[in-house]
């Protein structure tokens, strides 16, 4: 019985050590930084379909706006790393995408060109109007976006949005997208606040 009870502790014990490995990354690392988000079991990405879209929001970590800041300099000093954290963690950052089957949703589902100047409006001017986000009871206003316009040649149309991070005080927060004109419908995405935090540092 004790050979048994310790065999069904090791076997736990791989388990569990085999698991966090899996989970342990280098956060520096942009590439298994991008690739741990890309994983939705990690709850920093989410997918909504509908019909031939898809509509995704993930977290944008501190780090790599950090590093992308600071991509031309080779050995950035701590003071350099130091500045760039401080532009950069007041806010939560999420990158918005948008397909339609598999074009650019700007270019791909507007079904002509007075829906398409409409929709390109939105997305570039309009969109504090579409999304904001419910933490506990608390209603918080997009603080700003950005919309590259990659003229119909991206994969999917982007938008990064920009929260304030002490207007999130509860740990569930829940990001929502009103219909932008692209056939979506009203959309939510759910995150945890503690997730977030927890990427971040």
């Amino acid at each position: 019985m004790k050979l048994a009870n310790y065999i069904n502790f090791f076997s736990f014990l791989w388990i569990f050590i085999a698991t966090n490995a899996c989970n342990t990354i280098d956060k520096k690392d942009p590439v298994q930084l991008a690739a741990y988000i890309e994983k939705e079991s990690h709850e920093l990405k989410k997918t909504i379909e509908v019909e031939d879209k898809k509509v995704q929001l993930s977290y944008r970590p501190t780090i790599l706006l950090v590093q992308q800041e600071l991509k031309g300099i080779t050995k950035p000093t701590n003071k350099q790393l130091e500045e760039a954290k401080q532009k950069y963690s007041p806010y939560y950052y999420f990158i918005l995408s948008i397909k339609a089957g598999d074009k650019d949703a700007l270019y791909g589902g507007s079904v002509n060109f007075q829906q398409f100047s409409e929709n390109l409006q939105k997305l570039s001017f309009q969109m504090n109007e579409f999304v904001y986000a419910l933490s506990g009871n608390d209603t918080v206003p997009l603080t700003d976006f950005f919309t590259p316009n990659m003229f119909g040649y991206g994969k999917q149309t982007e938008v990064l949005l920009v929260f304030e991070r002490n207007k999130i005080k509860d740990n569930q927060l829940i990001i929502n997208l009103e219909e932008l004109g692209l056939g979506l419908g009203r959309q939510s995405f759910e995150f945890e606040k503690e997730k977030l935090e927890d990427i971040d540092n």
